[in-house]
């Protein structure tokens, strides 16, 4: 509630009238105004930074703290006040990649599960557990801290490179049903990320930054199910993306659509939406600076809470030279993501006949 205020203060009136207002209220009350105050001014002030800084994986680096397998990272603020879950998992994941020796070894999988809502306004621990060291594996259990709270804890496993067999589901096969059409729409029916722009569709922005461009390629998706072409855009000073940075630039970007497509068949009626754990499966390689497909689906909700899966694949440029995905068979499955998350309707919620 304070917050609410001190931000109605901040917009309504000037500083002197916020000032000559503060000495007439009781001490314990102007504490708690100040301190309010100077998180809305800081927070504005940062998320202009955070739209204007164009390199994000320096905003995202994590220091080393006294030679231990402990490193503090920096948060970035967000629109929405809290600490963006996908900056959680990905300095998790730094933190863990940090602390393995052998460089033949990489992230294959990481689970986590969100505590307490994160503060991008106070710096995050990482204390990191090398809970096994093996010749072809290695697991690393990473814990984050606020205010000595733990906020978020994952589990991260790491592979070297081995032959075996290879099995992807063709994208072709992908479909989702779109109810206003009454039919079946499949995934080679996906227009190009060029061919969208040439069109006049818009791109989306997460927290305000150009650091990842989103584009819807679904047309909106069907009553369960969304689409989107997704990249990370660096910058002409950025060097080659090394194999970890690419792993944790996909972590970055995978959490940008699962609640929201948890939401998608109920409608605009939540309160509260957040995100309760978070899993991410990398397949093979890829290049985050090259366009990725999204597909995003929910198959159930119920007592607040739903899931969501997302699959990730990378097409070849020459599938993606026309207006339409050409050659679907060539694509390649990279990555998977899931995700449970909270869903609160408000009090005065009446349920539906049907529900």
């Amino acid at each position: 509630m304070y917050g609410r205020c001190t931000w109605s203060l901040c917009t309504l009136f000037s500083s002197c009238q916020i000032l000559s207002f503060m000495k007439k209220i009781p001490s314990e009350i102007r504490t708690i105004f100040h301190h309010q105050l100077y998180i809305t001014i800081q927070r504005e002030t940062y998320i202009f930074q955070a739209s204007s800084t164009k390199k994000m994986l320096k905003r995202l680096a994590i220091t080393n703290i006294a030679s231990c397998d402990i490193f503090q990272g920096e948060g970035i603020p967000t629109s929405w006040g809290r600490l963006y879950g996908g900056q959680a998992v990905t300095q998790s994941l730094m933190a863990a990649q940090s602390t393995i020796e052998n460089k033949n070894l990489h992230v294959h999988s990481l689970h986590g599960y969100f505590i307490l809502a994160g503060d991008p306004s106070i710096p995050i621990l990482y204390e990191v557990d090398r809970v096994r060291d093996g010749k072809s594996m290695a697991t690393r259990m990473v814990k984050a801290l606020q205010v000595n709270k733990c906020i978020f804890q994952m589990i991260v496993s790491f592979h070297r490179d081995e032959q075996g067999p290879s099995y992807s589901i063709p994208l072709s096969n992908l479909r989702g049903f779109v109810a206003s059409e009454n039919r079946w729409r499949q995934a080679t029916e996906i227009l190009t990320p060029n061919c969208l722009i040439k069109n006049g569709i818009e791109a989306s922005r997460h927290n305000n930054s150009s650091w990842i461009t989103m584009i819807e390629a679904g047309q909106g998706g069907g009553e369960y199910w969304r689409c989107q072409w997704m990249k990370f855009n660096p910058t002409v000073e950025d060097k080659e993306l090394t194999r970890a940075q690419q792993y944790q630039v996909l972590c970055y970007m995978s959490d940008m659509q699962l609640v929201g497509t948890v939401r998608k068949p109920h409608g605009d009626i939540f309160s509260m939406s957040i995100s309760l754990d978070h899993t991410v499966y990398f397949h093979r390689q890829f290049d985050p600076t090259k366009w990725l497909l999204v597909y995003s689906e929910t198959s159930t909700s119920s007592g607040a809470r739903g899931i969501a899966r997302s699959t990730v694949y990378q097409l070849p440029e020459a599938a993606m030279a026309g207006d339409s995905i050409k050659h679907a068979e060539d694509a390649v499955r990279v990555a998977t993501f899931a995700q449970e998350a909270l869903i609160r309707v408000p009090r005065h919620w009446n349920r539906p006949s049907n529900l």
